[in-house]
Formats: structure tokens, C-alpha cells, sequence
């Protein structure tokens, strides 16, 4: 990762496309560590923004917590879609486009009063189905009784 002098338009630059791979789906730890986004004359690559978490003891999922405003700001001005809108899009074919920038997985806790109430029940639904215990392990618990 090549450095930039320290400007504000740079930092600017920086943080945006920060907020763009965050968006795209980096907070995954399965999100590829080649992965990159080149805007702004930045080339950002996934695991350059993962070992910068770390040096800072953080994860890209909490730092997308933290920005996570920001990033709907940015992934607003740039029409971007959260990393869960395809599957936001199969469950609900009505969708509404301006919902799509809310559908990211670090959303789900977003207590933004921005965010569309029937998008905060969603998220909500899907982390629950994502982490709930699957049948299989529950028939195996229940056979073993």
C-alpha cells in the first residue's frame, strides 16, 4: 500500500473508500483478502484495511459499526448496495432502491432513525435465522436424550 501525503482531500479519499469496501462486504472474514476497490485515485485492497485493524487492535466488522452513518452517507451519494441486498431483494421483490444502502450486516444494530423500520425488522429477522441453531443440530440434541 503506497502512501499518501497527509491531506485532508486524502484522508477524505481514504475514508470513503473505506466506507466502500466495508459496504461491499469486508466486515466478512470469508470477503477476500484481494478484493479491492479504486476510487478516488485509491486502490484499497481488503486485507491492506485488515491488517490496519489489527495494527489498531480492531476488526473491519467494529470499525464498520463505528462509521456505519458515515457509510450509509457515502453508499447514498453513490447508490451502493449493502452486502445482504441480494438475498434483501429475494425476500422481498418489492424492495424499494433507496432501502438497498441500508442492508449491510453491521447495519443490524443501527439505531439510526433514518433507517427504514421494515429494513431494522428485516436485519433483525436475518441475523436471528443466521444465528439461530440449526434443526439438525437440535434433532441430533434431542435423539441423543
Amino acid at each position: 500500500m503506497r502512501k499518501l501525503p497527509l491531506t485532508q482531500q486524502n484522508f477524505t479519499k481514504a475514508y470513503t473508500s473505506v466506507c466502500h469496501l466495508c459496504q461491499q462486504g469486508a466486515t466478512s472474514p470469508k470477503y477476500a483478502e484481494n478484493a479491492r476497490v479504486t476510487i478516488y485515485g485509491i486502490d484499497l485492497r481488503v486485507g491492506d484495511l485488515r491488517q490496519a485493524c489489527i495494527i489498531h487492535k480492531t476488526t473491519v466488522r467494529k470499525l464498520a459499526r463505528a462509521l456505519q452513518n458515515d457509510i450509509v452517507k457515502v453508499a447514498t451519494i453513490r447508490m451502493m448496495e449493502g452486502n445482504l441486498s441480494k438475498l434483501y431483494k429475494l425476500e422481498n421483490p418489492n424492495y424499494n432502491k433507496q432501502d438497498l444502502v441500508w442492508v449491510s450486516d453491521f447495519q443490524t444494530f443501527n439505531d439510526n432513525t433514518a433507517m427504514p423500520d421494515h429494513v431494522r425488522t428485516w436485519l433483525l429477522e436475518n441475523y436471528r435465522n443466521r444465528f439461530r441453531p440449526s434443526s439438525k443440530v437440535r434433532n441430533a440434541d434431542i435423539m441423543e436424550d
